[in-house]
């Protein structure tokens, strides 16, 4: 049983391997990891910091914003800028 549960496995594996994507496809530029840099620079890390960047990343700037904010990143100057680096194009 355990085998052919491998074998499951690595089949949809493979098969999910071999998709790709349709060639007009819009690429997203934006870079959460812009955002988690400079906030790591400015001594904020975490996991409530690397989600508001996905959250701006994904076009949220002002819940990116206010997550900082409540995750008491300090000065607003900051937040603006990180929640900036995550959204650009």
């Amino acid at each position: 049983m355990g085998l052919r549960r491998i074998l499951v496995c690595a089949a949809l594996v493979l098969g999910f391997g071999a998709v790709t994507v349709p060639a007009g496809s819009p690429v997203a530029n934006a870079d959460a990891v812009d955002c988690v840099d400079y906030l790591y620079w400015k001594h904020f890390d975490g996991f409530i910091i690397s989600s508001a960047c996905g959250l701006g990343e994904d076009g949220n700037v002002r819940s990116c914003q206010d997550i900082l904010a409540w995750a008491n990143v300090r000065p607003q100057d900051v937040v603006e800028e990180a929640c900036r680096l995550a959204a650009q194009p």
